[in-house]
């Protein structure tokens, strides 16, 4: 006689959960598995549920496209800083420039 199992009948199952009856066996190291499990734990949710809920979130494209776009910024930024720097220089350049022409007026002056 085969019995079917509560969540076979919909008991104790949240609607629209589908049932887990497939298996996935992963190789990892003990430091790896401790972090998987503490962060499951702090989380309040079992192992296969933290590894369920993450691989459904993590998509590698998207960090592409994400790095993609903070590079671009970034590249954005540093330009405008560099236009900043030489529009900084060229102005103590020209005080300078200043100084210089009221020094040489002055040894001028100073040596009449």
């Amino acid at each position: 006689m085969i019995i079917p199992s509560m969540g076979a009948l919909g008991w104790g199952v949240s609607k629209g959960a589908a049932m887990k009856t497939s298996r996935l066996t992963v190789l990892m190291d003990p430091d790896d598995k401790r972090r998987i499990e503490d962060a499951a734990r702090r989380h309040g949710l079992s192992t296969g549920e933290l590894v369920r809920r993450a691989s459904r979130a993590y998509d590698p494209d998207s960090d592409d496209e994400a790095l993609g776009a903070a590079i671009d910024e970034w590249r954005r930024e540093v330009e405008a800083m560099a236009a900043h720097l030489r529009d900084g220089l060229a102005h103590v350049r020209a005080r300078l420039a200043e100084v210089e022409a009221i020094r040489a007026a002055g040894a001028r002056d100073g040596a009449r």
